[in-house]
């Protein structure tokens, strides 16, 4: 069930400000594949030296 207004929990956020649960969500799993992605470049780096 989607929240709307005053029913969403809002989060303040140093980096991205005033965020909502779902915003949140978002952020994190784009933080998550830029992380994994970085981790994949570095496995690929090691096995070309």
């Amino acid at each position: 069930m989607k929240g709307g207004g005053s029913g969403v929990a809002m989060k303040k956020d140093k980096e991205y400000g005033l965020v909502s649960g779902d915003e949140e969500l978002r952020i994190l799993r784009r933080l998550d594949k830029e992380i994994t992605d970085e981790e994949e470049s570095f496995r690929t780096n090691a096995k070309v030296k």
